[in-house]
């Protein structure tokens, strides 16, 4: 009897079957991402839209999605050659292992946050942020749970209230 698969995995699985199938047909897919790999330049809770691209087309510091062993994955390419390509997320240490051509679901046009088209070509800031997040594990959890904070704060009803109410001092009679 082989290794038992439970329905989480099985229904990971597909949707990440679907998604690349819905780039191959339709073109583009929008989807929201969730991990901090790509922390300054993408955040989680951003919106990515990624289009189908042919694997020619594909140059060093553009971001991809691409699927391995049923996980998709959105990260920046740092080396094409002829058959593959290398990876790697903005706040992570090391290179993915090579990402085959038939692997690449698509290339990311546009990152929307919170409403706003967000450049993810890496400025010089958020390349100093890059370096940082990528050598500090501490640095990248207090930076996502700030980030967090503050779009709580930033989209509840009271922004200036919200965020300053820990802080504020008992009114004096």
């Amino acid at each position: 009897m082989g290794p038992r698969i439970d329905n989480d995995q099985r229904r990971h699985a597909v949707c990440c079957e679907l998604l690349a199938e819905s780039v191959q047909h339709s073109g583009a897919v929008r989807l929201k991402v969730d991990g901090c790999s790509m922390l300054p330049a993408v955040w989680p809770g951003d919106l990515v839209t990624v289009e189908r691209d042919n694997f020619s087309n594909i140059r060093p510091g553009q971001i991809v999605l691409h699927r391995k062993q049923q996980k998709l994955t959105i990260h920046r390419v740092t080396r094409v050659a002829s058959d593959y390509l290398i990876t790697r997320g903005d706040s992570l240490p090391c290179d993915d292992p090579p990402v085959q051509a038939s692997e690449i679901v698509g290339r990311v046009v546009r990152v929307d946050r919170d409403g706003r088209i967000i450049s993810f070509e890496q400025s010089f800031p958020q390349r100093i942020s890059a370096r940082l997040l990528q050598n500090s594990s501490v640095a990248r959890r207090l930076t996502v749970a700030l980030v967090r904070r503050l779009r709580r704060v930033l989209n509840a009803g009271n922004k200036i209230t919200q965020w300053f109410k820990p802080f504020q001092l008992a009114r004096r009679p």
